[in-house]
């Protein structure tokens, strides 16, 4: 939905091609329309173009996502070489490896590129305890600063991750906050039954999760909490998917949360 509503928005005043693949988030599932096709380009309007290209996908465990971030970042690569008059590169990363295909632009087709960091890799990994090779460790902090190097600039979206990147780099860095489309979100609260549902009517208090529910989080403090606090009138909504859902699932059924 961000990068829905940023690519929109930049639309209204350049030429916009957004290059991405099979849509599978938050449930990690292909729809069954997006199942076979090497390339799908769709027309938005004048401005505003997304081409999907195909990657090798086998679910939302964390090899299974290494290897889908793997082969779109070389499937990209070569979808790249096939568009034309390109000025400016925004790059989001996760992916992590997509740094190299902005580097192939940049020293190729000689355009400048924007990192915009969601999370800050490989930190992410080594602070869950996840990454513990020191030599991947220090192979990737190397390709982690190689990529902030030849950025025209870096952009994230707090102020902690600006300055723990900015002690990395001598490459810009700012801080650009995630909006909100209010309007959006009121059209589709009018329209949405859950808004209308019995757990939003109750009278308990209440302490809402709206995103991915990711490995990278600590779901089980939440649960913790959860399970102090339902017996003195708070109630907990998680709203999304991801990783840990299921896990999240079970053991609210096991311990009656």
């Amino acid at each position: 939905l961000l990068a829905t509503s940023f690519a929109r928005y930049l639309s209204k005043r350049y030429q916009i091609i957004v290059l991405t693949t099979k849509s599978t988030y938050p449930s990690y599932r292909v729809s069954q329309k997006d199942k076979w096709f090497l390339w799908k380009k769709e027309v938005i309007h004048d401005q505003l173009t997304v081409i999907r290209v195909a990657n090798i996908f086998f679910g939302k465990k964390f090899f299974a996502r290494l290897i889908s971030d793997l082969s779109f970042s070389l499937v990209s690569l070569f979808a790249s070489l096939w568009i034309f008059n390109i000025r400016h590169v925004l790059l989001s990363s996760p992916p992590f490896f997509l740094g190299f295909v902005a580097l192939f632009l940049k020293y190729i087709k000689r355009v400048p590129y924007t990192l915009d960091v969601r999370d800050v890799y490989p930190d992410s990994l080594i602070e869950i305890n996840f990454l513990k090779s020191p030599i991947v460790i220090t192979i990737l902090k190397n390709w982690e600063k190689l990529f902030y190097k030849h950025a025209y600039q870096i952009l994230t979206v707090g102020i902690k991750v600006s300055e723990r990147i900015a002690s990395r780099t001598n490459t810009p860095v700012r801080v650009i906050y995630n909006g909100v489309d209010i309007d959006w979100f009121d059209t589709h609260a009018q329209k949405n039954s859950y808004s209308d549902a019995r757990l939003l009517k109750s009278q308990e208090k209440k302490i809402i999760h709206v995103g991915n529910l990711g490995r990278l989080y600590e779901f089980d403090m939440m649960l913790d909490a959860a399970k102090l606090l339902q017996s003195q009138g708070f109630q907990f909504i998680f709203i999304g998917d991801g990783f840990q859902k299921e896990s999240m699932q079970e053991r609210c059924e096991k311990e009656q949360i």
